[in-house]
């Protein structure tokens, strides 16, 4: 976001508080007062109308009058108005517990039009990976020489400011860990994750995060200095992922773009094998429109070639977000080529071939499945894919020096910036139009160096 925009919205805020201080004239305060007794006289008159004698509501509808001729005369007397006023509102009638169907028919039409705004417009998303790191982080571990769980900022602050939630468990040795029941109620559940366990019938440890993600810290533990320190406590804190909000409006307004940080749904998606992706929504960086040609080559660089064109230019060149990845700096990897062991693999090709296997005379073998024809090269135990063409126009070609993917019509190709560490377009093809949901608009939690637009 431009600078100026953050000029202009200064300039608002400080007139806005210069204007909500400045003391009133006498004139405003009238205004003002006069205006209130407006609002109170129309929602009397046309919301309570069928339930007030005839008699009361010919006075409010008088009094009504008056105050909207007063608003032009300045020399009205106000505070004889004033006077009529509360004669006339203690004869309203009040039953008890008459302000509670107005409350709950604020608080449902509340409801509703939050609802409608996260459907249509914003809705809130937490990075669950780090196949986006580092641009958007994803839940992650870290370990710690000592334990900071009894000092106030790391229990307290650091929690509500950077999502970070430390821990001193006991070490969850393989074979002779237990984890045990929740017990707490599914709201708090659902607000504060927790993995309850023990150690070789020890005492119980409650650890800040999924399973996983305790499985992920013993790991990190036994590769590190601690495993032979004779250590039975871990030490360190589970950092929560990005929580940001996707702008689910704008696909309305213009059609993706290459370089939009995109979530969509993964639903009809699925890998190779027919297994699902694991999640309902993922977000990652759209690399490539229909039409498309991306090649990823040995120096973990990214090319485009258009529809029509002949040459292949960078990518850094499109979009910064591609430059930041090339730049191989600052956290990021590059983009890496799709090793051949996960590529298409032939026993899932032998399974879904619906006609005889070819062997070509360059010495490769063709299969031809429902959706795909598929070219391997024979090469030590397992032949492995060299060229795939799919029945929706998306291609695919391995070579010694670089992998190339077409995309076909009503396509996009996305990629994670953590290339290293992403199940992305290379492992599972295109995602269609329909299933763009929308862009990444800001970082709103945690409070980190990437709090705020999501793409800076």
């Amino acid at each position: 976001m431009s600078d100026s925009f953050f000029d202009i919205l200064l300039v608002v805020v400080i007139f806005w508080a210069v204007w909500a201080h400045v003391p009133l004239t006498a004139a405003v305060k009238r205004h003002r007062k006069l205006k209130e007794f407006m609002r109170f006289l129309k929602h009397e008159t046309r919301m309570n109308d069928d339930l007030y004698p005839e008699v009361l509501n010919q006075e409010l509808r008088d009094l009504r009058q008056e105050v909207h001729a007063a608003l032009k005369d300045k020399a009205a007397d106000v505070e004889r108005i004033e006077e009529k006023l509360d004669t006339v509102h203690k004869k309203i009638p009040r039953k008890k517990y008459a302000d509670w169907g107005a409350r709950i028919e604020g608080f449902v039409v509340v409801v509703a039009i939050a609802f409608a705004f996260r459907a249509v417009i914003l809705q809130p998303f937490k990075i669950p990976t780090n196949s986006m790191r580092p641009t958007l982080h994803g839940i992650n571990v870290y370990l710690e020489d000592e334990s900071k769980v009894e000092k106030f900022r790391e229990n307290y602050l650091y929690p509500i400011y950077f999502g970070r939630s430390y821990f001193n468990d006991d070490v969850p040795v393989i074979g002779m860990t237990e984890q045990l029941p929740d017990g707490r109620n599914f709201l708090i559940k659902k607000l504060f994750t927790r993995t309850f366990y023990r150690v070789n019938n020890g005492e119980k440890n409650n650890f800040p995060g999924q399973m996983i993600h305790l499985s992920e810290a013993y790991e990190l533990w036994s590769k590190s200095k601690y495993a032979g320190s004779g250590d039975v406590k871990m030490n360190g804190y589970v950092e929560t992922g990005d929580n940001l909000f996707v702008n689910r409006y704008v696909y309305n307004l213009r059609e993706p773009q290459r370089g939009d940080i995109a979530v969509f749904e993964t639903k009809n998606i699925t890998k190779y094998n027919g297994e699902s992706l694991g999640g309902q929504f993922y977000i990652k960086r759209l690399a490539g429109l229909p039409g498309d040609t991306l090649k990823i080559d040995s120096n973990r660089d990214l090319y485009l070639r258009k529809q029509g064109e002949d040459q292949f230019i960078k990518m850094d060149e499109i979009h910064p977000g591609f430059a930041n990845v090339m730049s191989k700096e600052d956290g990021f990897n590059g983009y890496i080529r799709v090793p051949p062991n996960e590529r298409y693999a032939y026993s899932t090709a032998i399974e879904n071939k619906i006609a005889p296997l070819e062997n070509l005379e360059d010495g490769t073998i063709k299969v031809t499945t429902k959706d795909a024809t598929l070219i391997y090269k024979a090469d030590g135990f397992m032949p492995y894919l060299i060229k795939a063409e799919f029945s929706d126009g998306y291609k695919m070609e391995f070579t010694d020096d670089a992998d190339i993917f077409t995309i076909g019509e009503d396509q996009y190709y996305m990629l994670g910036d953590n290339s290293n560490n992403s199940l992305d377009s290379r492992f599972w093809a295109t995602v269609p139009r329909a299933n763009l949901m929308g862009t990444a608009f800001a970082v709103f939690w945690p409070f980190s160096k990437r709090w705020g637009w999501a793409d800076k």
